[in-house]
C-alpha cells in the first residue's frame, strides 16, 4: 500500500502543525482503516486510510520497524516526550525508568537489525562477486560492492567487506 493522498498537501488547505492535536479516526469522506496494535480482539485502532498507508510505507522502508506495534511504540515514545516538554508534565520516577528501559531495548534491537543487514549485505556482495564471469562483470560487481560497503556503519563489517572486495580485485 502506498500513500496516494497527502492530507497536508497545499491543495487541501490543511497545514501540518506539531502544535495541533490529531485525534480524528476518519477522513473527510468518513473512511477509516483498522490497524492492529496487539494480539487481543480489541487491540485495534481506527485511523484515516492515509495513516494506514503511511504506516505500511514506513515499515517497508525502515527495517527497524518489524510490525505496526513497533511503529506505534516508537511514535508514542517520541510523542509523549514532546508533549511532556510542551506541557511540563512531570513523569513519576518509575515511568522514567520504564522509558529508559524501552529506549535501551530499542537501541539493542536497532543494533541487532543493523548487524543482520550488514551480514545479509556481505552475503549478497560475495554472491555478486562470484557470479562475475569476466573482467567487465567483476569490475562492475566490485564497484557495486564498494558502494554497499560505504553504507556500512560498523567497522568490523567495513573491514570484512574490504577484505572480500580485495580478494576479487586480484
Amino acid at each position: 500500500m502506498t500513500i496516494d493522498f497527502d492530507p497536508f498537501a497545499p491543495e487541501t488547505g490543511e497545514e501540518y502543525s506539531p502544535e495541533k492535536f490529531y485525534t480524528k479516526a476518519y477522513d473527510k469522506r468518513g473512511h477509516a482503516e483498522t490497524l492492529r496494535y496487539g494480539p487481543g480482539p480489541h487491540d485495534t485502532l481506527k485511523v484515516p486510510p492515509w495513516v494506514h498507508a503511511f504506516v505500511s510505507d514506513l515499515r517497508a522502508k525502515c527495517p527497524m520497524f518489524r510490525n505496526n506495534q513497533d511503529v506505534f511504540r516508537d511514535a508514542m515514545i517520541h510523542y509523549l516526550r514532546m508533549r511532556q516538554e510542551q506541557f511540563r508534565v512531570e513523569m513519576p520516577a518509575s515511568w522514567h525508568e520504564q522509558v529508559d528501559q524501552l529506549v535501551a531495548i530499542a537501541e539493542i534491537e536497532r543494533a541487532q537489525t543493523i548487524r543482520l543487514l550488514h551480514e545479509e549485505n556481505l552475503v549478497m556482495m560475495e554472491s555478486d562477486l562470484r557470479a562475475a564471469t569476466d573482467d567487465a562483470e567483476r569490475y562492475a560487481a566490485i564497484t557495486r560492492c564498494e558502494q554497499a560497503a560505504m553504507a556500512m556503519t560498523i567497522p568490523s563489517f567495513i573491514r570484512r567487506a574490504s577484505d572480500l572486495i580485495d580478494r576479487y580485485r586480484r
